[in-house]
């Protein structure tokens, strides 16, 4: 059984263009990223290969595959290191475990500073997705916003960009393009705030780096069904052959993701591959921000909301009187 949300019935039926805007930016970035680090690959494959072939001893590793997996990571340490001496030491200290020939282990130093030297010439001058990702535990302005919009694969993006387009669509029709980037920016920095906090504050088992849409697309969710508690949700539901549409309220869409995403990051082993706390940080900031809205302005968010769908399905029933408004 499987089911997927792909409509929420609110707002008007005005174009989201920020909402397009942001996953049209996501995925040329995405784009870029994916050429840059097939260059990169590219090029680590081919220098390994050549250098393992003159010198087999140089890399640890009994087999050929071995010996090209331990350069490859030895090139990326230093190709990725935003200090790349510091980078260097730390690999001299593992060349120091494995001899304690000291003459051998200056000899190997020098030797990778010089061909890091080669190698660099032949890879992609910058790393495109290293100079978007937000590092654990730093609060660099720029990066908390840039790692947004950069995404670790393909599946990646177009599931963040998917979900992004039914809720975000929503709130930027029922609260306007002003309030929709004022959300976007809080939910954002807020997430990613609380990431590097928790991360600071000791072992939480989350990745080192951070990329992705997610934590903003949990912000719109629960922003949505705070602010428009009543709003439906249109899921495709598919069983085995049986294809159809259900209607279905979507605070119980989006309570159910929220809760499943914290009980995998409770329980679950895929913590280096999923940004748990990014998601729930975003689902607290999202929630949060609604609930600060006066009740009498969310109410008057709602019914504005839901106007369009009721003159949709009902008769305009005009009363007696000049001053009488339509319902």
């Amino acid at each position: 059984m499987i089911i997927i949300p792909y409509r929420v019935e609110a707002g008007s039926k005005q174009f989201p263009v920020l909402t397009v805007l942001v996953v049209l930016a996501c995925i040329i970035i995405y784009i870029a990223q994916s050429s840059n680090t097939k260059k990169l690959d590219a090029a680590l494959k081919n220098f390994c290969v050549k250098e393992i072939k003159v010198h087999k001893n140089l890399f640890g590793g009994k087999e050929l595959s071995d010996k090209e997996a331990n350069c490859r990571n030895v090139l990326q340490q230093l190709y990725y290191a935003q200090d790349k001496e510091r980078a260097l030491q730390t690999i001299i200290g593992q060349i120091k475990k494995r001899t304690s020939n000291q003459v051998k282990v200056l000899e190997a130093a020098s030797y990778l500073e010089y061909k890091y030297s080669e190698f660099s010439v032949l890879a992609p001058k910058q790393d495109i997705s290293s100079q978007l990702w937000l590092v654990a535990g730093s609060f660099d302005p720029v990066r908390m916003l840039t790692a947004v919009f950069a995404h670790g694969s393909w599946l990646h993006v177009l599931t963040n960009v998917f979900f992004f387009i039914v809720f975000a669509s929503v709130v930027e029709r029922v609260i306007g393009w002003k309030g929709f980037i004022g959300l976007f920016i809080l939910i954002a920095y807020g997430s990613h705030a609380i990431y590097s906090v928790l991360y600071n504050m000791g072992p939480s088992g989350s990745q080192d780096v951070t990329v992705g849409l997610s934590g903003v697309v949990v912000g719109m969710m629960t922003f949505t069904v705070v602010i428009l508690p009543r709003a439906k949700m249109i899921c495709l539901f598919w069983v085995i052959i049986y294809l159809t549409t259900v209607s279905i309220p979507a605070w119980i869409w989006v309570l159910s993701y929220v809760s499943l995403d914290l009980i995998r990051y409770a329980f679950s082993s895929d913590q280096n591959t999923v940004n748990f706390i990014v998601h729930l940080a975003g689902a607290a900031v999202g929630a949060l921000t609604a609930l600060m809205i006066p009740v009498a302005v969310r109410r008057k968010i709602a019914l504005r909301s839901a106007l369009p769908g009721l003159k949709g399905n009902y008769a305009i029933i005009r009363y007696k009187g000049s001053d009488s408004p339509d319902v």
